[in-house]
């Protein structure tokens, strides 16, 4: 029986062949941070909802009067905050992230039956921006169950406001249709062609009221392989189909846009035409605006950490040191700064210095950068003069 006859299947499956395949010993394989089918998007969903709560700060001589059984779970909580708090509402965060749920919310009210505007969300690599889409569809999902519920006969359980889809560099048209297929239901045995997969992504998606789609990694779609063309181009038909706002996030990704046109062709892709383009970049030292910026951004990781020392240096004399480490990247400041704090845990010094930053390894991207512009380690005995224009008024 064909799926364009069949009802689709139900999306709330009780029971999977693959979990009923693993053995009791490794829960560790099921926390693993994937998002394929929409239970692994719940439970990440449910993972942001239950994020530790910020432990209390500790003087030395409060934390040195716990027993050793509480203070290495006073230890074990910070560690713990450190890895998972987040995500900081920095500039591009706020700025992105409010207009395209707008833009999503403006598509559904529209209810046009052409297709929707979609977002882009581009730039270099190490700037957030799958976290930022993640967060992005969290908040959808949550503003549309509180706002409008479920329509018609759908169950609850089956009503699935977002879509997330990995694209990766061997995606071709009918493994991009399973992908999302696998989304709502898990496979069964018995083998689909690909259009049946496409009405069965259709159906799905239509039942289930799906209004965001979220297709990550859009870079691995390369425009001179004739497959990745292809796969653009079903894309395309999706958007043209489903009555959803999809968001795309990649790298440097812009000229996917044109759809292999020439320049004296762009006229022709539409995808340009419907295209809201929101571009993540480096954080820069260049104006006292600027440096104002990056130094109310590292203010804001630093409020979070949980140590004796509070950590007031790092804004007031390391923002520039921070930079050089960085080159302005927001997943490299974030994993610096992370880092540097559960090591001064870890090793009982409770202060955060430019030693121990120095004694944190970074990406490769961020190493090469930083020895470019001239840091060395173990040179952190003397901080750098600090110019103080680029502090922002409360370091002051």
């Amino acid at each position: 029986m064909s799926a364009t006859t069949s009802p689709a299947p139900r999306s709330n499956p009780t029971s999977s062949n693959v979990d009923d395949a693993l053995p009791a010993h490794t829960p560790w394989v099921r926390d693993q941070p994937q998002i394929t089918t929409k239970e692994e998007w719940r439970s990440w969903m449910q993972h942001v909802r239950d994020a530790p709560a910020r432990p209390e700060r500790l003087t030395r001589r409060q934390r040195d009067r716990l027993g050793d059984l509480a203070r290495g779970e006073y230890d074990l909580a910070r560690l713990t905050y450190h890895s998972q708090f987040g995500p900081i509402r920095h500039r591009d965060f706020i700025n992105v992230h409010d207009e395209i749920l707008a833009l999503a919310h403006d598509n559904w009210l529209t209810r046009s039956p052409t297709a929707w505007p979609f977002a882009l969300i581009d730039g270099q690599a190490s700037l957030g921006k799958s976290t930022l889409a993640l967060y992005i569809a969290y908040v959808y999902e949550q503003r549309m169950r509180e706002h409008y519920g479920v329509a018609g006969d759908v169950a609850p359980d089956d009503y699935v406001p977002v879509l997330v889809c990995t694209l990766d560099s061997a995606m071709t048209v009918k493994g991009l249709d399973r992908s999302l297929a696998t989304f709502y239901c898990p496979p069964d045995r018995r083998s689909r062609s690909g259009d049946e997969y496409r009405h069965l992504v259709l159906e799905c998606a239509r039942r289930c009221g799906t209004t965001l789609i979220i297709l990550d990694d859009l870079h691995n779609l390369l425009p001179r392989r004739r497959n990745h063309d292809e796969v653009s181009g079903h894309i395309k038909c999706l958007m043209n189909q489903l009555p959803a706002t999809f968001v795309y996030v990649g790298i440097n990704c812009t000229v996917l846009l044109n759809e292999g046109h020439q320049a004296h062709e762009l006229h022709l892709a539409q995808n340009s035409s419907r295209a809201h383009v929101y571009s993540l970049d480096l954080y820069s030292l260049d104006t006292t605006e600027d440096a104002q910026e990056w130094t109310s951004l590292i203010a804001s990781f630093a409020n979070h950490l949980v140590l004796a020392d509070r950590p007031t240096d790092l804004w007031k004399k390391h923002a520039q040191y921070l930079h050089q480490r960085t080159n302005g990247q927001m997943n490299a400041l974030q994993l610096l700064l992370r880092r540097s704090a559960n090591r001064a845990i870890r090793n009982g010094t409770e202060k955060i210095d430019r030693r121990l930053m120095d004694s944190v390894k970074l990406p490769k991207t961020a190493e090469t950068h930083a020895w470019a512009v001239g840091w060395r380690p173990g040179e952190g005995a003397r901080n750098p003069r600090v110019d103080r224009r680029t502090q922002i008024s409360s370091a002051r």
